[in-house]
């Protein structure tokens, strides 16, 4: 099974840092291909976001600023190729 994840994003980077690795980990263990698009609503700090998805192979998209969860949910999904 081949699959986008797309994740709207607002100010919660720590959380996301800790949660995502447990969740596509089990993706992949479950043999589907996953294409993870992270859609950054406005947050004020990202760079350890950036930086981790840089190194993972993660799609970040951002916002100038906070335009709502669903401009991101369509950002995101405008974005996937999957």
């Amino acid at each position: 099974m081949r699959f986008s994840l797309i994740i709207p994003s607002y100010n919660n980077a720590h959380e996301l840092l800790q949660e995502l690795p447990a969740l596509l980990r089990y993706c992949l263990e479950s043999g589907w291909k996953v294409e993870t698009i992270i859609v950054d609503d406005g947050s004020v700090a990202l760079s350890n976001l950036a930086d981790r998805c840089s190194q993972e192979g993660w799609r970040l998209i951002r916002h100038e600023k906070n335009l709502g969860k669903g401009a991101a949910v369509r950002t995101g999904m405008l974005a996937a190729s999957e």
